[in-house]
């Protein structure tokens, strides 16, 4: 019985080991960052009053640091001119930016860069149109993903490569308890 109790204690141990690598393996890791998910003016519309702000609205807070910009917005009219202030304002989810007057008929490019609460920076477009003029069509939809939209922070890959790690130092280690528990069943 007392050849027994070693074994069975490097046992539960290698047990204990295998299910906690295993939970850590296959446990998600969260990846998502804030979307913006409401602007107004409203992606893909035409308005015939010049708005005196743009609105975004995002999944989650925005964070903001005393002191320094890390938020921004800028609306550039269908010449190209930007006729958004330097003034944006963050309102937990919310981001607000002054407009300038505007008299330029036509194309309205909205162009973001929030810092989520995760701290992920976000960046995106999208427009709508003054007057009659419609948007360009192959304008991003702000209710699209960021995937779907084309941009990639490279999260997916880093997740990989921590699964990658994990399952090498998890061989590792295993392999090392196989030896150990071989080397003490050779001594008895």
């Amino acid at each position: 019985m007392e050849k027994l109790a070693p074994n069975l204690r490097y046992f539960t141990e290698f047990l204990v080991f295998v299910l906690f690598t295993l939970a850590q393996i296959s446990t998600p890791v969260a990846s998502a960052h804030t979307q913006l998910i409401k602007s107004d003016p409203k992606n893909d519309t035409i308005i015939e009053t010049w708005p005196g702000q743009v609105v975004l609205t995002f999944e989650d807070n925005l964070q903001t640091l005393k002191n320094q910009k890390i938020n921004f917005v800028v609306v550039n009219n269908a010449q190209g001119d930007q006729v958004s202030a330097d003034d944006e304002v963050v309102t937990q989810n919310q981001l607000r930016v002054s407009l300038v007057p505007n008299t330029v008929k036509g194309p309205v490019l909205v162009t973001y860069r929030v810092v989520g609460k995760d701290g992920h920076p976000i960046e995106g477009e999208f427009a709508f149109s003054f007057g009659q003029e419609t948007p360009p069509a192959d304008m991003p939809n702000p209710d699209q993903s960021e995937a779907a939209q084309g941009i990639d922070d490279g999260s997916n890959e880093n997740r990989n490569i921590g699964i990658f790690v994990y399952s090498v130092a998890a061989i590792f280690i295993l392999s090392g308890i196989f030896i150990a528990i071989r080397r003490a069943k050779s001594q008895n």
